[in-house]
């Protein structure tokens, strides 16, 4: 067996420390250059990525996304690298092995901001929906204008008042000792046949209110003769939907991804139960249950086929709202999403409020721009707003 005898003269092991101590030093100072100095510049580049998700645009450190771009990784490793390549065959072995490893290992995980890129072609699934007919329970009024403001005053504990202009604001409020639990709309809505609910309830209030003042409303008999007899009738049916205040009120019943975000805030706040009464809780939960679909998911819409998004949304806030777990729609539900990968394949907005709700780590969530435009500039263009009149 041949020993190598190690040099171990105080010249040569001072020369070789400085020559790792250089290296060293230049990764240092990248890292409080890049990390310090530039982070987050420039500033119109902050939270963005070229693609894919996995690399900042920023020159320096991204604070927002948590990450070095490539030229200030190149900067940090490269000195390092450079190290490496003057080392013996022993220590090249010992170090790049287990970097290999690690590679290969992030290269074919599945990691839980970045499940994917883009699908090569739509979503294959079409929306479809039990064929049943669902009412809501009765009672339920619109209030508009003032009248919206005194009821929501009356509800409000802290005798607070509500600043702003009244008009075309609209809540509804469910009449209290009027219906019993068992008493539901004569007006139904079956998703099989309309996904949209077309505000049945409201327009079924306003054409009682309207039939109450003596008006007429247009018959279904009437048939055009043209385009100005088209807009007649149009006219003739919009004034009966005409709010007392002048405006024309409507839900905002499209997306299924809003209103289980509300839930989610209430409930971590501790004011689920403060904020929504029973009934307006239970008035949830029906409009979540009557757009789940056959396969168990929930669409991004009231359209859309089921989506990852979508269902976690609407889970989560259903298990919120006091439905058990092994309920059939639950059950129905949890079947969706095991099947398609679980919520580590939702998008970003479910992902934020699991972590919110500690059902999921936050090192698991993408962090996203908070500024849809990341210019330096919050107003680049400004507008010019003329000051309130004195009168």
């Amino acid at each position: 067996m041949v020993y190598r005898k190690v040099d171990t003269h105080p010249e040569l092991v001072k020369a070789r420390f400085a020559e790792m101590l250089l290296p060293l030093l230049n990764t240092l100072a990248s890292i409080v250059i890049f990390g310090s100095l530039l982070a987050g510049l420039p500033l119109s580049r902050l939270g963005t990525n070229g693609g894919g998700g996995r690399s900042t645009r920023c020159l320096g450190f991204d604070i927002l996304r948590g990450q070095f771009g490539w030229v200030a990784s190149g900067c940090i490793c490269a000195p390092a690298l450079l190290l490496l390549l003057s080392a013996s065959a022993n220590v090249k072995c010992a170090v790049l092995l287990p970097v290999a490893l690690l590679l290969a290992w992030w290269l074919r995980a599945t990691h839980t901001s970045h499940p994917g890129g883009p699908r090569a072609h739509r979503i294959l699934r079409e929306p479809q929906w039990p064929d049943k007919t669902w009412h809501v329970d009765a009672g339920w009024r619109c209030a508009v204008a003032e009248e919206s403001h005194e009821r929501t005053h009356a509800e409000l504990p802290n005798g607070q008042k509500l600043t702003g202009e009244p008009a075309g604001r609209q809540t509804w409020h469910r009449e209290p000792g009027r219906m019993s639990a068992a008493d539901k709309e004569t007006v139904g809505f079956n998703p099989s046949k309309n996904p949209n609910p077309d505000d049945s309830v409201w327009r079924a209030q306003r054409v009682a209110a309207w039939k109450a003042k003596g008006g007429s409303v247009p018959s279904g008999t009437w048939r055009v003769k043209g385009p100005l007899d088209a807009a007649r009738k149009a006219m003739a049916w919009y004034q009966v939907l005409q709010s007392d205040d002048g405006h024309w009120a409507g839900d905002y019943g499209g997306p299924l991804f809003l209103l289980p975000g509300l839930v989610v805030v209430w409930y971590v706040t501790g004011r689920l139960e403060t904020v929504l009464d029973a009934d307006r809780r239970a008035a949830i939960e029906h409009y979540l249950r009557v757009h789940q679909q056959t396969d168990g998911g929930w669409g991004m819409h009231v359209e859309s086929p089921s989506t990852m998004f979508g269902a976690t949304m609407c889970y989560v806030a259903l298990r919120l709202l006091g439905v058990a777990r092994d309920e059939e729609c639950m059950a129905l539900g949890r079947a969706f999403l095991h099947a398609h990968g679980g919520c580590t394949f939702t998008g970003s907005w479910a992902k934020f409020y699991l972590c919110l709700l500690g059902a999921m780590e936050w090192a698991g969530h993408q962090v996203t721009n908070p500024n849809p435009n990341p210019n330096p500039n919050p107003n680049p263009n400004p507008i010019p707003i003329p000051k309130a009149s004195p009168h």
